[in-house]
């Protein structure tokens, strides 16, 4: 497992745990983020390919509806810039991308050149 993504799955923990001290509410909704963002870190962790595309694709989406809205914090910027490093970094592409062709049957995955 590669460093980067360990280090942004920390990261997004910690500002779950940001989010779970700072926000006031039901119970159950906090449990059920807090179960939501732990699950999505363990399949990301484990290498599932459309986790890691919807994440950054989530990550980018997100940037650009701040950009629009004008909602952006020099730290926003900073978390949302590192992480998406974080993700698209070589390691952690090939990482995926090897669990993609390991997971694919009969070579339909590899490159055949």
């Amino acid at each position: 497992m590669p460093w980067p993504l360990w280090i942004y799955s920390a990261s997004a923990l910690f500002g779950e745990i940001s989010i779970e001290v700072k926000v006031h509410g039901p119970v159950a909704a906090k449990v059920l983020f807090a179960f939501l963002t732990l699950t999505w870190l363990y399949f990301l962790l484990k290498g599932v390919r459309w986790v890691w595309v919807a994440t950054v694709g989530a990550s980018i989406l997100g940037f650009v509806l701040d950009l629009i809205t004008g909602s952006l914090t020099w730290h926003g910027i900073a978390m949302g810039l590192i992480g998406l490093v974080l993700l698209l970094l070589p390691v952690t592409r090939r990482y995926f991308s090897s669990h993609a062709a390991a997971a694919a049957p009969s070579g339909l995955g590899r490159d055949m050149s």
